[in-house]
């Protein structure tokens, strides 16, 4: 299923909101992760794309944002299957979205 099925497609009396929103972030968070060279965002015409270049770039402000995001939702201590990520998942993003002290 994908957001915009979730947004646009829902027939039932079901509030998908909060999926949806979860499924805008991870999009994001995927778009920002997985720049390959500089040109990419003037290619693919969307500034998520955007390689880094700065502490104040919007990418790497969102990253900080899903960073201390996922501190937050792991400090929930919900288990596996009930609305949470796998430890392994959980340790794959925030590694992947904490940069080095010397960047930030």
């Amino acid at each position: 299923m994908t957001k915009k099925t979730i947004t646009f497609g829902n027939n039932t009396d079901t509030d998908t909101s909060g999926t949806s929103k979860f499924l805008s972030i991870i999009l994001r968070l995927w778009k920002i992760l997985n720049v390959k060279s500089t040109g990419k965002g003037r290619r693919k015409r969307d500034s998520d794309m955007d390689a880094i270049f700065s502490v104040d770039d919007s990418s790497n402000v969102f990253l900080r944002e899903v960073y201390e995001w996922l501190v937050q939702w792991e400090a929930l201590q919900q288990k596996d299957g009930q609305g949470w990520l796998s430890n392994e998942t959980l340790r794959y993003v925030l590694s992947s979205t904490q940069f080095p002290p010397s960047f930030r």
